[in-house]
């Protein structure tokens, strides 16, 4: 609790200052309104965040800007949370880079191209970041995720080149959620009201981010092991399907004890994912001289 002594100013108006600590959490500003809600016992102070829904921002390039700058740019404009991103260039925007911005339009959930001229693209974010569920996107960020990783196991076995395609698609919609959970982090840590309305505390951000970007990365290693099986036969593929099916039971254990809250679990999970590596030195013994890259490649994947 917090005291704050009653100010009389113009011989009629109350004043009364509000905590520093809490203003910053919830980033209001001078100038700003809040809601003085008036109860039997007291009153209580909202505040209500709507800068960030005319939030805007313009991006200038070039026809020499290097495509993967402009990504980065504009991904991180969204994850900055403004609701309206601007590209413009000097002259006319030529048709490779407006089918670079399309392309990246549909990468982040939520952003809408709106407004489209001769030198000039515009995007406007419809999301509602606090009204998702951060847990419920870990969620399905996960799932995604070990179909993929279940559905390689099978390529592993079959070679199944098709199958192994659809994993590497798969990969653009784990990637979508991955921003969309790093843009809802971000916010919830300038603004407390926003953490509120997702239902986590500040203090337990940075762990869903390392959950996520964790979650990313193993799509990731999955995408690469399923672009390298169908190039090239593994001498060793029985103990890298064995190795890959209990890769896949360890990160099911991890994620349960992480939305259980399992510590015990965690803890065989740890000593599991340590016996994973030392199987892996075993089966590159075995491999050493007998197979290419392709099985290096994938054993490391796996490991990872």
């Amino acid at each position: 609790m917090v005291k704050r002594r009653i100010q009389v100013t113009g011989g009629s108006t109350y004043i009364v200052s509000l905590p520093k600590n809490w203003a910053k959490a919830n980033g209001i500003e001078a100038g700003d309104e809040v809601d003085v809600i008036q109860e039997k016992d007291g009153i209580k102070i909202r505040f209500e965040e709507v800068k960030n829904k005319n939030k805007k921002t313009k991006i200038y390039v070039s026809e020499r800007t290097k495509p993967n700058l402009i990504e980065r740019r504009v991904i991180g404009a969204y994850i900055a949370g403004y609701r309206t991103i601007e590209i413009e260039v000097a002259n006319r925007l030529p048709l490779r880079l407006r089918k670079l911005l399309w392309r990246i339009g549909k990468k982040l959930v939520g952003l809408e191209l709106i407004e489209e001229n001769i030198n000039s693209i515009v995007f406007h974010d419809v999301l509602d970041i606090s009204e998702l569920s951060i847990i419920k996107a870990l969620k399905r960020e996960y799932r995604i995720a070990s179909s993929m990783h279940r559905d390689v196991n099978r390529v592993l076995k079959n070679f199944d080149e098709e199958l192994a395609m659809d994993i590497v698609q798969r990969d653009d919609d784990v990637d979508r959620l991955y921003l969309v959970i790093f843009k809802q982090l971000v916010s919830a840590n300038t603004n407390y009201h926003i953490a509120e309305k997702m239902g986590v505390l500040q203090n337990e951000l940075l762990y869903y981010l390392i959950v996520a970007k964790n979650i990313e990365r193993i799509a990731d290693r999955v995408v690469r092991i399923a672009e390298n099986i169908v190039e090239e036969h593994c001498s060793a593929i029985e103990s890298l399907c064995i190795l890959s099916e209990e890769s896949y039971e360890i990160h099911a254990s991890a994620m349960n004890s992480f939305f259980s809250l399992d510590i015990e679990m965690a803890d065989k999970t740890v000593e599991k994912a340590i016996e994973i590596r030392r199987k892996k030195r075993e089966i590159y013994k075995e491999m050493e001289n007998k197979t290419g890259t392709t099985g290096v490649v994938i054993l490391d994947s796996i490991e990872r």
